[in-house]
C-alpha cells in the first residue's frame, strides 16, 4: 500500500480503534472538524463530537469487526467487516479516509457489501486475526 506514512499511520489507528472499541484512539485520529458521510443515504455528521458519538453507538463490542487496509483513490480506506452470530466476519463495505496533517478530516463510507470488497480484492468474509 503506497499512502504518506502519516496517512498510513492515521489509518492504523482508526483501524485498531474499530477494532478495539476504542472511541478514545478513534478521538485522538480525528480532527476537531471531522465529518462523516454514509454515502447512498441522507446520514452525515460534522465535528468529532457529534462524529463519536455515532462512532459510538455503531462499534459494538472488540472483535465484532475486522478491517483490511487499501487504498482507495489514493486515499487510505479500510475494507470493515462485522461479526455475525456465529462468529464469521461479513463484509460490509469500504471506508475511505482524508487525511492532513492533523488528523482525518473525512470518513466517507460506502456500504456495497461483499460486492464492493471484491473490486479491492478483498475476499467476502474476513479470515480473522492470526489465521
Amino acid at each position: 500500500m503506497s499512502a504518506e506514512p502519516h496517512a498510513r499511520e492515521l489509518l492504523a489507528r482508526y483501524i485498531a480503534g474499530f477494532e478495539n472499541s476504542d472511541t478514545a484512539a478513534l478521538e485522538k485520529a480525528l480532527r476537531t472538524d471531522a465529518a462523516i458521510e454514509l454515502v447512498g443515504t441522507r446520514t452525515w455528521f460534522f465535528s468529532r463530537a457529534t462524529c463519536l458519538r455515532y462512532l459510538a453507538h455503531v462499534i459494538g463490542s472488540p472483535g465484532d469487526r475486522l478491517m483490511t487496509p487499501t487504498l482507495a483513490n489514493g486515499q487510505p480506506a479500510a475494507a470493515a467487516y462485522h461479526r455475525d452470530g456465529d462468529g464469521t466476519h461479513h463484509a460490509l463495505g469500504v471506508a475511505v479516509l482524508t487525511a492532513t496533517s492533523t488528523g482525518v478530516a473525512r470518513i466517507t463510507v460506502f456500504a456495497g457489501g461483499p460486492g464492493l470488497v471484491a473490486k479491492f480484492g478483498l475476499p467476502p468474509t474476513h479470515p480473522g486475526r492470526g489465521q
